[in-house]
């Protein structure tokens, strides 16, 4: 008596049902981490070219960590500029664009970052090209 067991019709398409909304999850949740990922390194575009415009005597950028704050909207991007100095931008929940440097200036001091090497005039950031600079991202978010 070793028969076939019949599954009713209700069963099968409740499997297919299941199996759909479990791929379904699966692949919004991968579009969701590749979103973050792209406004990530759009992000540090900005930053870097913030920076650059601002700033003269700055050859490379390494992003190193980036923090997200669903709840508050703030984000931390930490990055190493022409291999020495370790810096951080806040946004303080305000936008990228309205963002600074972590910390105070004294911890910049001697560095391409501290008081005074500010460009006298700053390069307009929507016609420069990061392509002469070395700018590394970091896509893994914390």
């Amino acid at each position: 008596m070793g028969g076939v067991v019949k599954i009713s019709r209700n069963w099968w398409i409740a499997i297919v049902v299941i199996l759909v909304l479990v791929v379904g999850f699966g692949v919004k949740k991968h579009m969701d981490n590749e979103t973050i990922k792209h406004n990530v390194i759009v992000n540090e575009q900005k930053i870097a070219k913030k920076l650059i415009s601002e700033y003269d005597g700055i050859k490379k950028i390494k992003f190193t960590r980036v923090s997200l704050n669903s709840e508050t909207g703030s984000s931390q991007y930490q990055f190493t500029v022409n291999d020495t100095l370790k810096a951080a931008f806040n946004n303080y929940g305000q936008g990228i664009d309205d963002g600074k440097l972590a910390g105070s200036m004294n911890m910049y001091e001697g560095s391409v970052l501290a008081d005074g090497k500010e460009r006298p005039h700053k390069l307009k950031e929507s016609d420069m090209g990061l392509n002469k600079y070395d700018v590394f991202y970091y896509t893994v978010v914390d």
